[in-house]
């Protein structure tokens, strides 16, 4: 790799952290904190709103995280995320749950009818497991904190 292909991803990749870092706040996200977008970024020429729950899914955390995907809907249906982010307005949208623990009983039946839903408004959702993407993004957002980074209001 050159020097300037270099630069241009190491460039991308500081965007893409820095976007993740400027809509998340340290200890604040997942599905108990239903009012609040986790991370919202661009990729690869798609809008994606991230949604990041470390705790376990619990019967609880489903009927919040039900309210939290219907957030995140409305924050994109109704206008918001083009008031925040106009250069998002021709993309495809989608919305990304990073799960750190298997979703099980009422979260698993819920998590297989929500994607069918979700894609109707013509946005994409997808579900990803992953322990250790979890605590990789987590840890990015304490690095950030500690570092003085501190998120947009």
């Amino acid at each position: 790799m050159d020097n300037k292909s270099l630069k241009h991803t190491l460039a991308k990749s500081t965007r893409a952290v820095l976007s993740f870092i400027r809509y998340t706040q340290m200890n604040k996200f997942g599905a108990s904190f239903t009012n609040q977008i986790d991370s919202i970024g661009i990729r690869e020429g798609e809008c994606i709103l991230s949604i990041i729950q470390a705790e376990p899914l619990s019967p609880e955390l489903t009927v919040l995280l039900q309210e939290k995907l219907n957030h995140y809907l409305q924050y994109i249906l109704d206008g918001q995320l083009h008031e925040e982010r106009p250069d998002a307005d021709n993309m495809q949208k989608t919305i990304e749950l990073y799960l750190q623990h298997p979703a099980a009983g009422q979260a698993e039946e819920f998590l297989s009818k929500v994607k069918p839903y979700i894609e109707s408004e013509g946005i994409k959702f997808t579900l990803i497991h992953s322990t250790l993407c979890v605590q990789q993004l987590v840890q990015t957002v304490r690095f950030a904190h500690w570092d003085g980074l501190k998120p947009a209001p």
